[in-house]
């Protein structure tokens, strides 16, 4: 799924852009796997690329830009039979932590790749650059309850949520 959008306020305007990726089986978190299985010519795969360029160019730019990124993980339910409730959420938990904090590492490995000026920890030293993970647990079911392996798939995702703000 795709949104892209857009206003204007304060001198600023600003681009939201929000990519989901889901189809993840069930205990998969590398988010570099699920990048090199797009098509190359695929909408998600250029969309994506061309946000990590964005935000390349915005840590590189001498302006006033900017721009917020939001990278939030999903589980899907854990339905093994024996687990208590604490030992479902805590595995539904650290399922879609998991998968944000891959999700944040390809991130910041791939605008690291793009920077002009190389730049390891630029998503922690850039005034150009805010973030934050969102690890829901398996609390935001695309599918509730899941009918099949399928649905599962759907739950289990990563969601990026880019705002764009030039001067």
């Amino acid at each position: 799924m795709l949104t892209l959008g857009g206003t204007e306020r304060s001198g600023f305007r600003m681009r939201a852009l929000s990519l989901e990726f889901h189809g993840y089986a069930s205990g998969e978190v590398v988010s570099a796997d699920r990048y090199g299985a797009f098509d190359p010519a695929s909408d998600e795969r250029s969309q994506l690329d061309a946000a990590v360029t964005r935000i390349a160019q915005t840590v590189d730019a001498g302006d006033a830009s900017f721009v917020a990124i939001t990278v939030v993980g999903f589980s899907d339910r854990n339905d093994t039979p024996g687990l208590s409730c604490d030992d479902r959420r805590a595995s539904e938990s650290n399922a879609s932590k998991d998968r944000s904090d891959s999700a944040l590492s390809w991130l910041i490995e791939a605008v690291g790749a793009q920077l002009v000026t190389p730049l390891a920890d630029w998503h922690e030293s850039s005034d150009r650059v805010t973030w934050i993970q969102v690890p829901t647990g398996a609390a935001l079911l695309a599918n509730d309850p899941p009918l099949d392996d399928a649905q599962r798939a759907e739950n289990r995702r990563v969601k990026f949520v880019f705002s764009f703000f030039d001067a």
